[in-house]
This record gives structure tokens, sequence and C-alpha cells, in this order.
């Protein structure tokens, strides 16, 4: 057998070694658990065979404690029969002679009385707790090991080896008795230990191997992804994109780490598990232990299993709100365009319009979601919802303030496009009026974005009074009209409806040229009269009417 390992561990030694370290350095992997191998069969065989143990304990000294001890061989050696006994049979625990039974008793040979002893020695071995005793009867004394009767001696018995009475010769084979199976109980607990202190090095070197092995499994496949993109291509449903490609990697980047880790983890856990249900001290950490890491992960099972439905259930709701919000979507991009025409919404609300019904429906698919996929108010899919929402409008709170403005301002049309503004020190010419904000320009041409949320600290001004008021007009005359004749022909028939007026000139291509004509501090019938000439002055000089293409109003 070790002529075999070494020829094993030669073989091992020129297996082609890890390009990390050469195949002669002393802390190769393969030589080191070579060595480590040797090790663990040597203390094997050691342990296995059957020479004289090394703990074996030297013989009681005499009464006065002067006799010196004898060997274990002789302590343990059978009785010296009578001058005239017939030949005995020993009485054996695995190879240790115990005693010798010389003759037989009651149609029982000695042969016989000594194959029930030693297979009651070997049974009485097995019990933890195994004291020798003797039970006197009339006319026999019975030798115990805990519950199991070792052997009936009697008058016969001790006569055959010249003992003075049967109590001596009782007493004597008990002591015999309790000391082999004492040395033989130490003799297995050694061989125990030094068993399973092998076997935990052993799984443990195991253990390190298979996790080294795929540890660099893994590191490959992270290589892969690093070096071929290209090979993870993005989740689709029909034409629509679940996961895009390179959150896919992502993913799969992550559970590589992640699996990684869990490797290691269950590793060292099984490794422990094993290492202590070897010693009898540590067992009932093992169950401390698997009750501590398989319990949680358990019920962590068995509560996924259960909300698989409930899960499915959230999944397909998920995707009717989606399904909704696209067709929101759409549909008010279609107004937009003039695909399609409705007669409830004005053009200039269309697209906030869209964007508040979108709002509503995501809102509303988190918080009907518990009560109608689950049928339980206070399940925990409602419960998400309305920490959702919680969150979102504690994150929010500033732009749900100003939004909440807003929609009053754009509904309620308190600002209209071109209308000079002032936001305390702020001033200037309306651009857009959104949810959030409100759009100017400003006297040097600039852009100024005023959030609502500012009109309730800062005073909100028209600079002009009620009554009177700018007024914008808009022409579009035909291309191919002279542009300073034009300016000149407008700013003539504007002049005599106000002062400081303006003609700019804010918009051409090929269906015209776009005039604004600004008159500043005008009455409010000002501007029907200002349409009138303006008209009347266009059509006195022969130029004829373009076509609006940017949609504003005249």
């Amino acid at each position: 057998m070790a002529f075999w390992f070494e020829l094993s561990c030669a073989r091992w030694r020129t297996y082609p070694a890890v390009p990390a370290l050469p195949r002669s350095h002393p802390s190769h992997p393969r030589l080191v658990f070579a060595s480590v191998a040797r090790v663990l069969l040597l203390l094997l065989c050691v342990v296995g065979g059957r020479a004289t143990p090394v703990f074996a304990q030297a013989a009681p000294e005499s009464a006065h404690g002067a006799a010196p001890a004898a060997p274990a061989a002789a302590a343990v050696a059978p009785l010296a029969p009578a001058p005239g006994a017939k030949t005995g049979s020993e009485v054996k625990l695995h190879d240790t002679p115990v005693f010798t039974v010389w003759v037989g008793h009651g149609g029982a040979s000695a042969q016989q009385r000594a194959s029930a002893a030693s297979a009651a020695l070997e049974h009485a071995l097995d019990a933890q707790h195994a004291p020798v005793r003797v039970v006197r009867q009339p006319l026999a004394r019975v030798i115990f090991a805990a519950d199991v009767p070792i052997i009936e001696l009697f008058a016969e018995d001790a006569a055959a080896v010249g003992d003075a009475s049967l109590d001596v010769h009782a007493a004597r084979i008990s002591a015999r008795a309790r000391k082999v199976l004492r040395e033989e109980k130490q003799r297995r607990t050694v061989a125990e230990a030094v068993g399973s202190a092998s076997l935990v090095v052993f799984f443990g070197l195991l253990a390190f191997f298979a996790v080294r092995k795929l540890s660099q499994l893994l590191q490959r496949a992270r290589d892969f992804l690093q070096a071929h993109p290209e090979r993870v291509v993005a989740i689709r449903l029909q034409s629509i994109e679940v996961l895009g490609a390179g959150s896919l990697r992502g993913l799969l980047m992550a559970a590589l780490g992640v699996a990684r880790w869990a490797l290691l983890g269950g590793a060292v856990y099984l490794w422990l598990v094993f290492s202590l249900s070897l010693f009898e001290a540590t067992r009932p950490y093992t169950e401390r232990l698997t009750s501590i890491v398989i319990t949680p992960l358990t019920e962590l099972a068995g509560r996924v299993l259960s909300a698989l439905p409930m899960g499915f259930l959230a999944l397909v709701w998920g995707g009717v709100v989606l399904l909704l919000v696209r067709f929101a979507d759409l549909l008010f991009a279609s107004i937009a365009r003039g695909e399609t025409r409705v007669t409830w919404l004005p053009s200039d609300l269309v697209l906030p319009a869209g964007l508040l019904l979108r709002i509503a429906i995501v809102v509303l698919g988190l918080v009907l979601a518990g009560p109608i996929v689950t049928g339980d108010a206070q399940g925990a899919l409602a419960r998400a919802g309305s920490t959702v929402m919680m969150a979102l409008a504690l994150a929010s709170a500033p732009v749900l303030a100003s939004a909440a403005v807003g929609v009053v301002q754009v509904f309620a049309r308190r600002m209209r496009v071109g209308q000079e503004l002032s936001f305390g020190e702020r001033r200037g010419r309306v651009l857009s009026v959104g949810f959030l904000d409100v759009r100017l320009r400003q006297a040097d041409g600039g852009e100024l974005r005023v959030p609502h949320l500012l009109a309730l600290w800062q005073p909100l001004s028209v600079p002009a009074a009620a009554h009177q008021a700018e007024v914008f007009v808009e022409v579009c005359v035909a291309a191919g009209q002279s542009v300073p004749r034009v300016h000149e022909l407008l700013l003539m028939a504007a002049a005599k409806h106000g002062e400081h007026l303006s003609v700019q000139l804010e918009h051409f291509d090929v269906e015209g040229s776009v005039f604004r004509v600004r008159v500043p501090h005008a009455t409010a019938a000002t501007q029907s009269e200002l349409r009138a000439a303006l008209c009347e002055a266009l059509q006195a000089a022969g130029i004829p009417l373009g076509r609006m293409s940017r949609g504003q109003p005249s």
C-alpha cells in the first residue's frame, strides 16, 4: 500500500505544473497536497496497526507501593493453568488476550464459553459507559460490563488456574477485563480522533482545490464577457426591448461576482459542518450552525415560492400599466401633430395634458395594484405602493408644489404667450407656460425660466394697467414681397393706434414672412381695430397674405 502511494505521489509530481509556480517550488499546490496526504496515510497506518499502543499504562503497583510496574503485555497475559490442566481457549478483545477459559461447564465447552465471552466484550466495548462488576450467585460469580454479562465463573474455573477461591478468581478476571476495556476504548478514541483530524485536513484540501478551480472558471467567464461584449444581446419581447444588452451584461457580471462569494461561503459552510460532525465534543454545534444558516434560507425559499403567483399577477399588472402609458403617449402625440382632432382640448394644452395623464396612470397603477391584484389592502404589494408614493412625495416636494401651482396657472390661463410679466426684479415677455416654470424673453434677448413656486414668495405684476395692455398682431404676407416695404407699410398703418409701437420680422420661409406688430398700453378694443387697419393697408398696397406655417395665432 505504501509503495502504491509513493508511486502515485511520484506520478502527481510529474504532472504538468501550474504556470504560476515552478514544479520544483516547495509551495507548489501539488507538492503540498502530496506531502499532506503522505502524512495522513502514515498516521492512519500507525493508528490502524495492531502493534502495542503507545498509551499503554503500567501495571498497578503492589499494596505497599514497592513493586515495579509490569509491562502491559504481561498484565493482560492469560492466567497460568494448574498442573495437569487441559489446553484452554483465550478470550480476546480484538487481538488483545484478556483471560483464558480452561474448563467447560453445563454442556458448553471451554471454546464455546470463550467465544461467547469474546462476543460479550465486543458488545460491551460499544457501550458508552461499561463499568465492570462482579455479581455474586450461590454457586457462581457473573462478571458484567455495563448490562452485558461477560462470563459466568464456577469453582472449577478457579481450581483450573490454582486460585484460592472463586471470589479471588472472579476479582482477577474482572480486573483484567476492566483494564483491557479501558485501553481498547482509549485506543479507539485516539484512532477516531486521528482519523477525524485526517479527514478534516483531507476534505479541507479538497474544498480548497475545488473552490480554486471553480473561481478560475468564473474568472474566465468574466474575462470572456469583458472581451466579447457583442456576444450578449438584448432581451426582446416581440418589438419591445425588455432588457438592454448593457444592462444584461452588467447583471451577468454581478451574478458571477455573487456566485464566487456564494461558492466560497458554501464550501466553508460544508467543510465546517462536516468537521464539527466528526467529533463528539463539537457535534452539538453542527445542529446550531445548521439552524443558523439553513433555517433562514429555507424560510426565505418558502416565502418566495408562496409569493410567485402574486409576483406573476403583479408582473401582468405592470404590463397593463405600461401599455396604458404607451397608448396615452401615442394618442397625445398624434393630437399634437394634427393627425387626430379633438374639440374638447385646445392645441396649446395637448402636450401638458398628455404628460399629466401618463403620470396619473402610473400613480393609480401603484396605488391600486395592491387591493386589485392581491385583494388585500394591507398586503405587501399595497404597502410597497404606498411606500413608493410617500418616498416620491418627500423627495419631490418642491417640484410637486411648483407643479401644483403650475396646473392652476396653465388651465386658468392667467399667463398668456406674449404678455409682459414681472417676477420681482425679473421681467420679460412670456414665451411659454408649463407645469413647472414660465419661460420669459428678457430685453437683452436671453431666456429666463421662472419656477411657479417663486410666485408664492414674490409678487407677480403686469406693467400695464388692467384696461391698458399690450396688443400683439401677427401678419403673414406672401413670399416674394419686399420686406422693408411691408415693414414701413405696417408701421404707418399702426401708428394711429398707439405710441412706442414696434414691427418685427418674426419668421420667414417659402410660404411667406411673418411680422409681429406690438402696440403697448393699448385698450382692449385696439386689437380688433389694429387688425382691420393692417388688413386694409395691405389690400390697398396690393400685397397678398401668406399662410401661417407655424400654427401661431394671428
